[in-house]
């Protein structure tokens, strides 16, 4: 009983995390966890991956073990948490720098980008990025100048900006989302 738990746990924390949508936000810090007593309530006909669960768990069951059993199992552990997609902040400073610079994120998180007056911050492409320089990736995020907007990154990889202004000074960031 403990292997089929333990089998029905581990997928229903790949099959529900892979569901995770993004948010914006202007929280200066990262969203708490949603507290257990807030987690929703599941039920079957709210999402195919509980049926996989249940699927799963009355595959992997041991024999002495009733199915519904088993079923039950599954749909206890479909109400697992998933983090809360978070909100980072990166702003630029006096020393022509962004802070931080180099700043690690999970796929669905987001980034408030606090810009002053002088600075933007641009996302490049990171051929532009290793040079130092300052044209825009097509298609890529622009912040202007004395302006605040918050970014979701969706999708797994390296994002490169640079202050267009500076860039040649070395005032570059880095995002890696993971």
């Amino acid at each position: 009983m403990r292997r089929a738990v333990s089998l029905v746990v581990a997928l229903g924390l790949v099959v529900l995390g892979v569901g995770c949508s993004s948010t914006t936000s202007s929280s200066a810090t990262p969203a708490p966890d949603v507290a257990a007593d807030t987690a929703p309530d599941v039920q079957a006909s709210d999402t195919p991956a509980v049926d996989v669960l249940k699927d799963v768990a009355a595959d992997t069951a041991p024999a002495d073990v009733a199915p519904d059993v088993a079923a039950d199992v599954a749909v206890d552990v479909s109400a697992v948490e998933v983090a809360a997609p978070k909100t980072w902040q990166v702003a630029t400073t006096a020393a022509k720098t962004f802070d931080p610079a180099d700043l690690t994120i999970a796929v669905g998180d987001s980034v408030k980008f606090t810009v002053g007056a002088i600075h933007t911050a641009t996302q490049v492409s990171k051929a532009t990025w290793d040079a130092s320089g300052n044209t825009p990736l097509s298609g890529g995020f622009d912040v202007p100048g004395g302006t605040s907007q918050t970014i979701a990154f969706n999708v797994a990889g390296t994002i490169y900006y640079v202050c267009k202004p500076h860039a040649s000074l070395g005032m570059k960031g880095k995002i890696t989302v993971q």
